[in-house]
């Protein structure tokens, strides 16, 4: 008996543990809640769709540092129109506007930024379209972008630059239905010595070739994108936004894609269609120089594939590793299928240990939801508000949204499970890991969220109420759009799905959504949760591992933290945005994570865009501070790609420097310098080395060796498809 007892204690001791593990701890605000306007009539994805409306600026920019936001704000009886602020790290105020305060003619919006890392200096990028047209054509969009020269007085809004077109509208193409818009644009390193790239991705508003009777004009919307780029430095700084070269790309898997039109099949009364649902990313100078990624979900209504060569995927991963010249497909089919003929049905020896109440809730549940479905498949839900971020190791990280479906086509959007999809570009393999809810086993593959411990039998969800009294759940709450009327008309589902990401570089993660399940729950029976009727949730995972494993999500709203609303017993959030960066610290004995979002903080519940409810949002910004110390780590696998160039020895330097450099791979080797205007200064290397460890000196002569002025260099070294760019500094 003391033995068993002492098992007993252990094996509750672990169980603890375990459970606990996955738990994070609100510490407290570490910014905010502070608010960017008071009231903005438009109140549907103010900060966009799929980029960053909130980016901090690097540690080693001057002046106050701080962070950069950009939203749209409509006043009563006025246009909409795209702003900026600027908030200090202590979340206080040091100036916000209108991006482009020259503009009267045009409505404008779904703006992103990004920010030059080097100076501290924001580019906005957005779409606008005129009021008044000459023939009246509303669908025409332009697309616009500016930067602020902060490095220049150390601070915001003083010499912003002029408004620059970057898509003209008159360009369009009526025939091709071809309407790039909803900029999203990154800063990354570029190919010329010092410079940086920006990239700019579009999507498009027109609709493609394919037949769709149950659309608006009959034809599926277009997944067609375009990808601009520009090398930007201090030349271009100097001078005029407007005298930007832009290179314009399209990405021809999704080129055929828009142009697809197949025929009407009469066997299954369908016509053939298919849509991407893509986010973007660049990674950062370093190892991974040149990354650049287009991800996401595929859908489509058959097995017919005749636009591609591919073979049937759920998923794609466009990725360039020379800065956006080529790109390579990577399919991926993440489908968890069942045998056709499997049913789901109870466990009789699990429910015999509830009353007889649950289980003859449990019958009749299994009959109406259960019983009648065969061909069961856990499939991708279409995610189409996201970010992804290129880890430190180069694997591609992209949020996903999954659910149960059966055999006619169906499936349930309050049995849907958040996971996170990881694509490595060195083996080209996809995994996923599982966010929320978590499988109680061990599982590669979408989780059925009625099924955790994956043994083919319904799992028994009970919910408790405060007097005690059980009741049975067909799901585990969760349900990640803000909406919980999920059948509405204006389909939530598509139009308030949103599951957002930020990354600190190193090893810790976050993904922030909404989740409206216990309002869904309480709409359809008052006895669950009391008080959430109407009332969607803030959901926060965090993950120290590089995305390996992920905490249970720390839920909150505005019933147990109103400080976040400027009226918490009437408004509710909506649309959240996390900054691109989160941070991380030790503090005493404590191992904390600091998240910023910015959110709509929504008079109403719903959109009014989508009829939901009254016009009017605040929007609002906060830090929050959590305790992970309870987080297990993983350890990530594979190693990250290894620097080939040293910094140079001594730096700096007069008259002469060491450059020591190391390939993985013998081959053709180039070494050059730059100046800062990215001008080619001399040729060190030009020949066919062996892989490993080689040096040269640099004597600060150029190719007529004539010696050079003092000032910042860049070498670059070109090898197997990699670039890596160096500084060094010439001080006579």
């Amino acid at each position: 008996m003391k033995r068993f007892f002492i098992l007993f204690v252990l094996i509750t001791f672990v169980f603890v543990c375990f459970t606990q593990a996955n738990e994070i701890h609100f510490e407290g605000f570490k910014m905010g809640p502070a608010t960017l306007a008071d009231i903005t009539m438009y109140d549907y994805s103010n900060g966009g769709y799929n980029g960053y409306p909130m980016r901090f600026q690097g540690e080693d920019v001057g002046g106050s540092r701080g962070i950069y936001f950009t939203y749209m704000v409509q006043i009563q009886g006025q246009q909409r129109l795209q702003h900026w602020a600027f908030s200090d790290l202590e979340g206080q105020m040091e100036g916000k506007s209108q991006v482009n305060p020259n503009n009267t003619s045009h409505q404008e919006g779904f703006g992103t930024l990004a920010i030059d890392p080097a100076t501290g200096n924001p580019i906005f990028a957005w779409h606008a379209f005129a009021l008044h047209h000459s023939p009246p054509i509303s669908t025409i969009v332009s697309n616009y972008f500016l930067w602020d020269q902060y490095d220049w007085f150390n601070s915001p809004g003083i010499a912003m630059s002029e408004a620059a077109m970057f898509v003209d509208a008159e360009n369009y193409d009526e025939g091709q239905r071809f309407m790039p818009i909803w900029p999203v644009i990154y800063y990354g390193p570029s190919p010329i010595a010092g410079k940086n790239r920006i990239y700019a991705f579009f999507n498009s508003s027109s609709s493609s070739f394919q037949v769709n009777p149950g659309a608006d004009n009959g034809f599926m919307p277009s997944s067609r994108m375009l990808i601009a780029f520009a090398d930007i430095g201090a030349p271009e700084y100097s001078g005029s936004s407007s005298m930007v070269v832009w290179t314009e790309k399209t990405v021809d898997y999704l080129d055929r894609m828009h142009f697809w039109n197949p025929d009407y099949i009469a066997a299954t009364d369908t016509y053939p269609t298919a849509r991407a649902f893509l986010s973007y990313t660049v990674a950062p100078a370093g190892n991974l120089s040149g990354y650049v990624a287009v991800a996401g979900q595929v859908t489509t209504n058959s097995d017919v594939w005749t636009w591609t060569d591919l073979p049937p995927h759920d998923h794609i991963v466009i990725l360039s590793k020379d800065y956006g010249d080529t790109f390579t497909l990577h399919p991926g089919m993440l489908e968890h299928a069942l045998e056709p003929s499997f049913k789901f049905t109870y466990d009789p020896s699990e429910l015999a240990n509830y009353s007889n109440e649950i289980q003859e809730d449990a019958q009749s549940n299994w009959n109406t939801n259960f019983s009648d479905k065969d061909g069961w498949k856990a499939t991708d839900a279409l995610l189409n508000n996201k970010t992804i971020v290129f880890d430190k190791l180069g694997r591609l990280h992209i949020p996903s949204w999954s659910g149960p479906g059966w055999s006619a086509g169906s499936w349930w959007p309050q049995a849907s499970a958040v996971e996170m999809l990881m694509f490595d570009p060195n083996s080209n393999q996809y995994s996923v890991s599982h966010v929320h809810p978590k499988p109680k086993v061990p599982m590669d593959k979408f989780v059925f969220s009625f099924d955790l411990n994956n043994d083919g039998f319904i799992d028994v969800n009970i919910y408790t109420d405060n007097q005690g009294n059980e009741y049975l759940l067909s799901f585990p709450p969760n349900l990640p759009i803000f909406w919980h009327d999920y059948n509405h008309a204006q389909n939530p589902i598509f139009n308030h799905n949103q599951i957002r990401m930020t990354y600190d570089g190193n090893e810790t993660m976050a993904l922030i959504w909404t989740d409206s399940s216990k309002a869904f729950e309480n709409a359809r029976a008052e006895i669950f949760y009391p008080g959430y009727r109407d009332t969607p949730e803030i959901m926060i995972s965090i993950s120290v591992d590089m995305g390996a494993t992920w905490s249970d999500p720390f839920r909150f709203s505005y019933l147990d933290m109103p400080e976040l609303s400027l009226n918490p017993a009437q408004y509710n959030p909506s649309f959240i945005y996390p900054a691109d960066k989160l941070f991380r610290e030790k503090v005493g004995d404590k191992d904390l994570v600091h998240v910023y979002f910015m959110y709509n903080d929504d008079f109403y519940y719903g959109s009014s865009v989508h009829q939901q409810g009254n016009p009017g949002t605040a929007i609002r910004f906060a830090g929050m501070t959590f305790n992970v110390s309870g987080l297990s780590e993983g350890s990530p696998e594979i190693p990250a790609p290894k620097a080939m160039l040293s910094q140079n020895y001594p730096n700096p330097f007069n008259p002469s420097t060491t450059i020591k450099f190391d390939i993985p791979k013998g081959g053709d080797v180039k070494l050059s310098v730059y100046n800062v205007r990215g001008q080619l200064v001399k040729n060190l290397v030009d020949s066919n080395l062996p892989a490993g460890a080689h040096s040269v000196v640099w004597s600060g002569v150029d190719n007529q060796n004539r010696s050079v002025a003092s000032g910042v260099y860049f070498y670059r070294i070109e090898t197997d498809g990699r670039t890596e760019n160096r500084r060094m500094v010439l001080m006579k």
